[in-house]
């Protein structure tokens, strides 16, 4: 996700011209970027002359990842299986 960092903005609109999705606006002069819009391509950070835009890190528990590691492992395993059936017919 990404952020616009206020105090560093100066308004300059280069971020919105480079926006695939027109998730970003000015506000009261300054970069706003609509999370729903937003694809994360991270083209606005990289224009920014002024690094006013900036990716937050999503916090993520122990639990979940290992949640998402075992469905991924679970999906893998039917995907093997598939190919092996396949490879006997």
């Amino acid at each position: 996700m990404f952020q616009v960092k206020e105090e560093l903005c100066v308004g300059c609109g280069l971020c919105i011209k480079f926006c695939p999705t027109g998730a970003i606006s000015l506000i009261y002069n300054k970069a706003n970027i609509d999370k729903e819009r937003c694809i994360q391509c991270s083209r606005c950070k990289a224009i920014c002359p002024q690094e006013a835009i900036v990716e937050l890190a999503e916090i993520v528990s122990l639990k979940e990842l290992k949640d998402t590691f075992q469905d991924l492992e679970k999906q893998l395993n039917e995907i093997f299986k598939k190919i092996e059936r396949l490879e006997k017919h």
